[in-house]
């Protein structure tokens, strides 16, 4: 049977070079018709740091700065999918795919990952890979290599340019 993706979930980190990997993600979903779901994590504190900051600034202070991070953090990735969508639509007019959800979780990125993308019934993830020298490519970074050993769902691993 071929598989049929309908649903993708990109994973980004923010950094410069997500918008390279951004690319294979929203080339699938054209070619596909697929919704594609945008996943940010933000690492989370180690829980005696987080209990540590929040008796200095308060919970409610803390709560309220983790909000106001995972806003920015939502409109930046909005901003970059416009610009995006924008610039594809001006080579190829047709160029058009959906963007069912943006999401910023903040906790650990290879759990958050692996549970949005069961949660989800994702048929296809998509992250990026930072080439690190030999034993990175050996261990296939931290959190990518987990994902790839862990997933039940297809990974598509778009390795970053030098």
């Amino acid at each position: 049977m071929i598989p049929v993706i309908r649903k993708i979930l990109y994973c980004t980190e923010l950094s410069d070079t997500p918008s390279y990997v951004f690319r294979y993600a929203a080339s699938i979903a054209h070619q596909y018709g697929a919704g594609m779901t945008i996943l940010h994590v933000i690492e989370d504190v180690p829980e005696g740091s987080r209990q540590l900051i929040a008796s200095e600034i308060g919970v409610s202070r803390w709560e309220e700065m983790k909000k106001k991070n995972a806003q920015e953090a939502c409109d930046i990735l909005k901003a970059r999918t416009e610009k995006f969508l924008e610039k594809a639509r001006s080579e190829q007019s047709d160029f058009s795919f959906a963007i069912d959800s943006i999401i910023v979780k903040f906790g650990f990125p290879v759990d958050e990952i692996l549970h949005q993308v069961e949660a989800g019934g994702f048929d296809l993830l998509v992250i990026g890979y930072h080439g690190r020298g030999r034993v990175a490519e050996v261990v296939m970074g931290s959190t990518t290599g987990r994902v790839i050993r862990q997933s039940k769902t297809p990974v598509l691993v778009v390795r970053h340019p030098d």
